[in-house]
């Protein structure tokens, strides 16, 4: 029974780091600093918040982003890396600026010369918290070309399974 305590303390002290719900624990940049470590980009959103991004999140599929006020206080705090956030994306209407607003930063980024593109891939959980991927094409121009979803199945990494949309 005690190495059951221990394991979910442990468990539960990792994923308070990778953005979980934190309560009050979090209420300026101190506080965000000393219980979600350092932040993988900062940045200013468009009403010129101060915004912290702590991408990777729980099991390294999500992105909580923390904006500050003038004073440093927390003004928000939410998961951005959602399917209903994914679903706003529209090829050849979205700007890759608006992608990376909506998201975050993207897990893996790959090049693809011969297209004249890169392809921005994110790691999430789908509505019915299922491993998921999303990737998004975008050209050239900053513009969004194509966007693929789809669910991870067991034993894909092995070469035993495989994606679907």
């Amino acid at each position: 029974m005690k190495h059951v305590i221990s394991t979910t303390m442990l468990l539960i002290g990792l994923c308070g780091c990778a953005g979980l719900p934190l309560g009050g624990k979090v209420s300026d940049r101190a506080s965000a600093l000393r219980y979600m470590g350092t932040p993988s980009d900062i940045h200013f959103d468009a009403a010129g918040h101060e915004v912290w991004e702590y991408a990777g999140g729980r099991l390294a599929r999500g992105t909580t982003l923390v904006g500050f006020d003038a004073d440093g206080k927390v003004e928000y705090r939410r998961q951005v890396l959602d399917m209903r956030n994914i679903d706003r994306i529209v090829p050849k209407q979205t700007s890759a600026a608006e992608v990376r607003a909506l998201l975050g930063m993207p897990s893996k980024v790959e090049i693809f010369p011969a297209r004249d593109a890169e392809v921005w891939t994110y790691a999430l959980f789908d509505e019915a918290t299922r491993p998921a991927r999303v990737s998004v094409e975008v050209d050239h121009t900053g513009l969004v070309r194509e966007l693929f979803k789809y669910v991870e199945t067991p034993g894909a990494a092995t070469g035993q399974g495989g994606a679907h949309n």
